[in-house]
């Protein structure tokens, strides 16, 4: 078989075979050359420009290199009970065909898997991230589009269906390609597993594992890549990480996971990946220009849909349907979006953006949950001039703790005084609704986090965030940045735009610890949360608590910041107290909470 060498920044050279070189010529494989991997990093770290394009192939290496290491682990008995489950399942769901089975099963899995793996970004759409939040916002506004799923998956997995179905014809090799198998592997959720036939489950979950899971070839190239492209400093063991890898049948399905002389790497990848949070993904002025992107996106699609609503609702569900490239060809900045004349891509939105910043006659003020704006020319000028940045509230954890938390956790305490002590309390007879809602949030947490500050950070977090109403689609109890907006002239404060920039947590699932040599064992010897006396850092990120804020507010001002957020802190009490009654505020809350400790 033929081979073809890329030579990639990090990973040196990476191999790909002639049917991967036929996805990687594709044009809607080539537009990632123009998607930045790291949304507005750029801003920031000038160095981060690096794209989706490389990260697929990145990605692609990986996983092969994970599915080779876990071939030379298992014993020769254990993989040939995994061929026969896969075969079967292969054969009698996606019509596969196996001469030689025992020759050609590795090798088909094998090019199934780095076929998923290089596809796995496809549907990203411009900035990667930053479009798609506000793509999904103006899409959730309109009737005839909101009951549509609008993720870069949900669109990734229309492009590779409709645009690579040649794979499913493909003879390379004489290796059998299928679309499906490649879309079911990205497709499937952990939350979905339960509800797939026994055969499914414990099949597809292990092909999963490798491109979508705690560890997978994914997180594994972008950490080392955004590192290498901005801090700069730090590493993890790849190599290491790699070589303890196994295929395990736990609880019936099949799964991957980790050798117990893997923790230190593993701790060591953690500890690198929560620095790429605290100094990248999190930071605060990324996270501005994220949210003005974001912000744009939306101003210029509803703007256009005001007197063109059904060109914007057809391009609307050109993208969702994965359509993202037209051979057509116009100059105006409003024909960069009209009828999909472009590639949907960084250049063409960024060019878009220029020529709106260029033409700031046709801006106009506008509000939404998130964004108070009167003065859209300064706010999309910031791209080109930082003079006109807008200002952050707060950047660290301390600031935020002193605008919002506390007078969250001072109204708390004027309802009920012993709250925050450090023992749970009996719930009294005499005792009204609101104290006992608020036991059992303290109940609830007490149980569950161990440190008691801990779980105080937590639970005001929470409170701020659903108070806050950090998602595009508003809860009805939320603070909007108009009430915030209210509240400051009220008081005489003028302010020409005003943002609420959310920014996701990072998420641990348990990672399985394998130590015996049965690999068909009930259930993993261990996993994330039960490895804190082997690694001290485990305990601290299993829980979510960050030493970010969950969110930031943007301002643009001529006033003093420090009465600024004195009256921010006011509005937060007199919300709480006013808004509505504080019985059913909090029941909400817990509520939430309940449900987000239930979920996987």
């Amino acid at each position: 078989m033929k081979e073809y060498l890329i030579k990639d920044t990090i990973h040196g050279n990476i191999a790909i075979s002639l049917i991967e070189k036929q996805v990687i010529d594709h044009p809607y494989f080539q537009r990632l050359r123009n998607i930045s991997q790291l949304g507005m990093a750029s801003m920031v770290y000038p160095t981060a420009n690096h794209t989706r394009f490389e990260h697929s192939l990145g990605v692609m290496y990986v996983v092969s290199k994970m599915f080779d290491a876990v071939l030379s682990s298992c014993s020769l008995d254990f993989l040939e009970l995994w061929f026969d489950d896969l075969a079967t399942y292969l054969i009698k769901q996606y019509g596969f065909k196996f001469n030689d089975l025992e020759g050609r099963i590795a090798e088909t899995i094998r090019q199934n898997l780095r076929l998923a793996a290089l596809l796995h970004d496809v549907g990203h759409l411009p900035k990667s991230h930053s479009f798609e939040e506000g793509f999904q916002y103006f899409v959730s506004k309109q009737d005839k589009l909101k009951k549509y799923k609008t993720n870069h998956e949900t669109v990734g997995h229309k492009i590779i269906e409709k645009h690579f179905s040649f794979l499913d014809q493909s003879n390379d090799s004489n290796l059998t390609i299928s679309t499906k198998l490649i879309i079911d592997i990205l497709s499937i959720e952990k939350h979905e597993w339960n509800q797939l036939d026994q055969r499914q489950n414990h099949v597809l979950c292990g092909l999963k594992d490798f491109v979508s899971g705690n560890v997978d070839g994914d997180r594994l190239d972008y950490v080392l890549r955004d590192a290498y492209y901005t801090v700069r400093s730090g590493s993890y063991d790849l190599e290491r990480l790699i070589s303890n890898l196994e295929i395990r049948k736990i609880h019936g399905c099949y799964r991957l996971v980790f050798k117990k002389k893997a923790i230190s790497s593993l701790n060591g990848f953690f500890l690198f990946r929560y620095r790429l949070y605290q100094e990248v993904y999190h930071h605060a002025i990324i996270n501005l220009y994220d949210i003005i992107f974001e912000t744009f996106v939306d101003y210029k699609l509803t703007t256009l849909a005001k007197t063109n609503k059904r060109q914007i609702v057809d391009l609307c569900r050109k993208i969702i349907d994965g359509y993202l490239i037209d051979k057509k060809l116009k100059s105006t900045h409003s024909s960069l979006i009209f009828n999909n004349n472009l590639p949907l891509d960084d250049s063409t939105w960024m060019t878009s953006l220029a020529l709106l910043i260029f033409d700031s006659t046709k801006t106009k003020p506008f509000v939404d949950p998130t964004a108070y704006i009167n003065d859209p020319e300064i706010l999309f000028k910031s791209f080109s001039d930082r003079n006109y940045k807008p200002i952050s509230l707060w950047k660290d954890y301390p600031a935020f703790k002193k605008v919002i938390l506390n007078p969250i956790e001072e109204y708390i305490k004027t309802k009920n005084p012993r709250f925050f002590d450090e023992q749970p309390l009996k719930i009294d007879e005499d005792q009204n609704d609101f104290n006992i809602i608020l036991n059992q949030i303290q109940t609830l947490f007490l149980q569950n986090y161990p440190n008691f500050d801990r779980m105080k950070k937590y639970l005001l977090e929470q409170i701020a965030i659903r108070l806050f109403g950090t998602t595009k689609l508003k809860h009805k109890l939320s603070i909007t940045i108009t009430d915030i907006y209210q509240e400051l002239k009220k008081n005489k404060i003028f302010i020409k735009n005003i943002l609420l920039a959310k920014k996701k947590p990072i998420k641990y699932d348990p990672v399985p610890i394998c130590t015996s040599e049965n690999h068909q064992q009930h259930q993993p010897d261990a996993n994330l949360e039960d490895l804190k006396s082997l690694s001290p850092f485990f305990d601290n990120i299993a829980n979510q608590v960050q030493d970010k804020p969950p969110f930031f507010i943007y301002l643009h001002t001529d006033h003093d910041l420090e009465e600024i957020r004195k009256q921010i802190s006011n509005a937060v009490k007199k919300f709480m107290v006013d808004k509505i009654k504080h019985e059913e505020r909090i029941k909400l809350i817990v509520q939430n909470i309940k449900n987000s400790m239930k979920s996987p």
